[in-house]
């Protein structure tokens, strides 16, 4: 399930499976073009290509540009849905409306052949102290309560993710699948490290203009490659 409506889901697809497109296997990393501006925008023609294919074959949701969030848990308690790009507590949720329906969750899969599957990883519930904050000792206290093992333990618990500290043992909806999949690299999220700010909004609306028809997979790569360009130079 993709949920269109949400603007951007569409565009956490298309920045998820960016990596596996175009970093983390050695014979297709264009990192060092993408962060030098050199980047031939041709090669990410792929993933809408996949995008369009996918709806078309009614592989993905028909309503995918009017499905919100909202929706997921109850048609996922359904069995109405096979999977969706989300994380967090749609395990927990869905397992209370039907206990007899399991949610697993699996790291983004691999797309060129010999490459590995990846865990895409950003800030989520990252703490900091702000270098111009008046209450920077008052600010670090905090940190330090909350890394302590047990308040650590509770916020991984809370939010159905691994724990981030090493001495942390939290116990999860999702456990066994982070220990089945613990030897897989976390990567982090493609726009954060290779774009320029303003990129996402590009993305969520080239996607949606891609699966209403107003764009070819071709005119996607187009544009992203002119607003890269346009704001890198801003």
């Amino acid at each position: 399930m993709v949920r269109g409506r949400d603007s951007g889901a569409l565009a956490q697809f298309l920045d998820q499976m960016a990596t596996p497109l175009l970093i983390t296997d050695s014979e297709n990393a264009f990192g060092d073009e993408l962060l030098a501006g050199t980047f031939d925008w041709s090669n990410y023609t792929y993933l809408p290509e996949k995008l369009k294919e996918m709806y078309e074959k009614k592989l993905i949701n028909p309503d995918v540009l009017t499905a919100r969030s909202s929706q997921a848990v109850d048609l996922m308690a359904q069995g109405k849905v096979g999977f969706t790009f989300v994380g967090g507590a749609i395990g927990t949720e869905t397992s209370k409306v039907n206990p007899d329906r399991r949610v697993g969750i699996v790291p983004v899969p691999a797309i060129h052949e010999g490459d590995r599957p990846s865990w895409i990883g950003g800030e989520r519930f990252t703490l900091s102290v702000s270098k111009n904050s008046k209450y920077k000792e008052e600010a670090k206290q905090f940190i330090e309560f909350m890394t302590q093992p047990e308040n650590a333990k509770k916020m991984a618990e809370a939010t159905s993710l691994p724990a981030a500290l090493t001495n942390v043992e939290a116990d999860n909806y999702f456990s066994d699948y982070f220990k089945k999949y613990s030897d897989i690299e976390v990567q982090p999220y493609f726009d954060r490290v290779y774009l320029p700010s303003g990129m996402w909004d590009v993305m969520i609306n080239t996607a949606a203009e891609l699966l209403a028809g107003a764009l070819t997979p071709e005119g996607v790569s187009k544009i992203m490659n002119d607003e890269y360009h346009r704001l890198r130079a801003q």
